[in-house]
């Protein structure tokens, strides 16, 4: 018996094939399991708040066991670490390190601070240049105080030693020249002479025959102006030269007694000449360096150690009975041999005996 169906079916049916909105749901019945298993996902599925089964949130029984085994392994490490004995150990070893850090550093600084204030400066050197006027004698005005940067170039109590260094062409005027005098005038700010010096200079004699080997054994490095044909004359002006400190020197006025004297270049050296302390701080500077640290690190001892017994001592026990009746009360008991075991351990030693149980039921 055919069945027949009306228009208004037919059109529900074309519609219901053409929508996507059903779905297939296969016939289980008779397996409980099966059905039991996919209502509970289903909903879950419908429901993103219904909670999950212990089963799909258990961890494996191999991770548990093995959390397990490393918490027990380093539980006695733990033990060793967190100790208060240990505990105080790093405590004092950190403070003592902080302490003599910063006791070195101290006794090094000083000694920077010391040697600074002590050795002055070694050696003041400025170039001269000679001014040449008709019917005068060259004279150069030499400026120690840099432009203004130093009030007091030179240390009142130190000897100094004063020298003109001059470097002049091998030639036959100069050598015409013979003798010639240089004077160096030391001055303070207000145009007071404070020491001068006169002292004679002259070229080193050589005879025509010993100029002309010496151009032909040269001849080379004199055409490619590697070798100059000139002289180098130190004239010692001042020996122990102590500087008056109610008039600090801040000038020197150079003159050379003959203008036919030719120059290349002349410069005016005033060096220090150090004598006891700062003679060894200058030329043993290791050694003198390691000798006062040494001495500044015992001197820094000896107060910290009269410091400790006053006040360190004293502040130090009130901070460890302090530091331990915190400990009692947050303890509670903890460390007692006969206290219960930590939750943490204890917590992955119950997940680890359910898990072996599950393995021994399966």
């Amino acid at each position: 018996m055919e069945a027949h169906l009306t228009n208004e079916e037919l059109d529900e049916l074309s519609a219901l094939a053409e929508s996507d909105q059903f779905h297939v749901v296969p016939d289980h019945t008779g397996n409980d399991t099966y059905s039991t298993t996919s209502t509970q996902d289903l909903m879950r599925r419908g429901d993103p708040d219904a909670p999950f089964t212990e089963a799909s949130n258990a961890p494996t029984p191999f991770l548990v066991t093995l959390v397990a085994k490393v918490f027990l392994l380093l539980r006695p490490l733990f033990a060793i670490i967190f100790s208060p004995r240990v505990q105080r150990t790093v405590v004092r070893t950190a403070f003592l390190t902080i302490a003599l850090s910063w006791i070195v550093s101290v006794a090094c600084s000083a000694y920077i601070a010391f040697y600074m204030a002590h050795v002055p400066k070694t050696a003041h050197i400025e170039p001269v240049y000679l001014q040449y006027e008709k019917g005068m004698h060259p004279m150069a005005l030499v400026d120690l105080t840099k432009k203004g940067t130093y009030t007091k170039p030179l240390r009142h109590e130190q000897q100094y030693t004063v020298d003109i260094v001059m470097n002049v062409p091998s030639s036959e005027i100069n050598f015409d020249v013979g003798n010639f005098m240089v004077r160096v005038d030391l001055k303070s700010a207000d145009d007071k002479t404070v020491a001068f010096s006169s002292r004679p200079s002259i070229l080193r004699y050589e005879s025509a025959l010993h100029r002309i080997l010496a151009v032909f054994a040269r001849a080379l490095l004199l055409l490619l102006g590697l070798s100059k044909e000139t002289q180098v004359l130190v004239v010692p002006m001042m020996e122990h030269f102590v500087e008056d400190q109610a008039h600090s020197v801040t000038k020197a006025v150079v003159s050379v007694s003959d203008s036919r004297l030719q120059v290349y270049s002349m410069q005016l050296h005033m060096v220090a000449d150090f004598h006891g302390l700062r003679y060894y701080m200058y030329n043993h500077r290791i050694l003198t360096a390691m000798v006062f640290i040494t001495l500044f690190i015992c001197i820094e001892l000896s107060f910290a150690t009269v410091a400790w017994r006053l006040f360190g001592y004293t502040l130090w026990t009130r901070i460890s009975q302090w530091a331990d009746s915190v400990e009692k009360d947050g303890a509670g008991g903890y460390t007692d041999a006969n206290s219960e075991k930590d939750p943490l351990i204890a917590g992955v030693e119950s997940a680890s005996e359910k898990s072996d149980q599950a393995d021994d039921d399966d």
